[in-house]
């Protein structure tokens, strides 16, 4: 009768009692103890601080557009947190640095190309005139239109005197 009434002795080892799960170390407590690859720790961690980096710039973008003191119409909408939350995405995924970079090199190209601005001058001179900068009796120039030889504005031939 004695045999029946011993203490046994656990599952796991004379320590801790319970199948080793008091004295439980290391691992997850999912009851593998095996640890996560790196490539698994690595999209954690950048995705915790993507995630942060996101909050914060939706939060900033929502106090300079709706808590500012020039927002006075404002109204808190689906569709202002949906621009809200776009315009933070485009932050956080750097996708904004690349339509900024693209803009750039655009603008660089055309003004690299040496674009000719037709009639500009006509223009400048017309409106110093208006603000009576110029003396009236000096010639203006040809309007942009007879440069383009406008069959509705014939050139004036020189010598006859504008006829």
């Amino acid at each position: 009768m004695d045999t029946i009434l011993d203490p046994r002795t656990p599952k796991g080892g004379s320590s801790g009692g319970g199948g080793g799960r008091k004295g439980f170390s290391g691992g997850s407590a999912g009851g593998a103890s095996t640890p996560l690859p790196l490539w698994a720790d690595l999209v954690i961690i950048f995705g915790v601080i993507w995630l942060c980096i996101y909050m914060s710039l939706f939060f900033y973008f929502f106090r300079q557009e709706y808590l500012a003191p020039s927002s006075k119409s404002r109204r808190l909408s689906l569709g202002l947190i949906g621009r809200l939350a776009w315009k933070a995405f485009r932050y956080a995924t750097l996708i904004q640095v690349g339509v900024w970079a693209v803009r750039k090199l655009v603008a660089l190209c055309k003004t690299g190309r040496g674009t000719k601005k037709v009639g500009s001058t006509f223009y400048r001179k017309l409106d110093e005139q208006e603000q009576g900068v110029k003396d009236v009796s000096e010639p203006v120039g040809i309007p942009p239109a007879q440069l383009r030889y406008d069959p509705l504005y014939p050139v004036p031939k020189p010598g006859l005197g504008g006829r």
